[in-house]
């Protein structure tokens, strides 16, 4: 009966996970495009500033890559490989992990403007997610526990 009332509570906490790494991310897109629009500095530098920021220490990639770009790995292989490395600690769907993979292969390809507009794109990709997630999250997350208890009572009184 624990074990699913604790599956239930782990599935709550994994939807409310979600919700706060797209907060993140789109905290972050939003960073990247402000930086770009007034101080506009190179890839690597704002990668590095933004893997120091408090507010985005739930993206461990994002330290990860930082390290990478340090050592002179470039860009695009050091967003991807950062991704990779940290995907389990991420905690989000496969439809936005590819999200960030493209944008890591997208970002650093065109001019100014193009680099702002591939922000604002991707930035409004992961707050669609993110509406989605919060409604799935306000839906089934308090629901969850007590339904994987009620789930284990059944089963106990199966068993008897």
């Amino acid at each position: 009966m624990l074990t699913f009332f604790l599956s239930g509570s782990y599935l709550s906490q994994i939807l409310t996970m979600r919700v706060k790494t797209l907060k993140e991310l789109s905290m972050m897109l939003s960073d990247m495009k402000n930086l770009f629009e007034y101080s506009c500095p190179a890839l690597n530098d704002m990668i590095i500033a933004l893997s120091q920021k408090r507010s985005l220490d739930n993206l461990s990639f994002l330290k990860d890559c930082a390290i990478r770009l340090k050592n002179k790995e470039p860009f695009p292989s050091a967003w991807s490989c950062a991704l990779i490395n940290n995907r389990a600690r991420l905690k989000i769907k496969s439809d936005d992990f590819n999200l960030l993979l493209s944008f890591g292969e997208d970002l650093g390809t065109t001019a100014l403007e193009g680099q702002i507009s591939i922000c604002e794109m991707h930035k409004k990709l992961i707050d669609e997610s993110l509406n989605y997630a919060q409604t799935n999250a306000q839906k089934y997350s308090k629901l969850l526990a007590p339904l994987g208890l009620l789930l284990g009572a059944a089963a106990a009184v199966m068993l008897i």
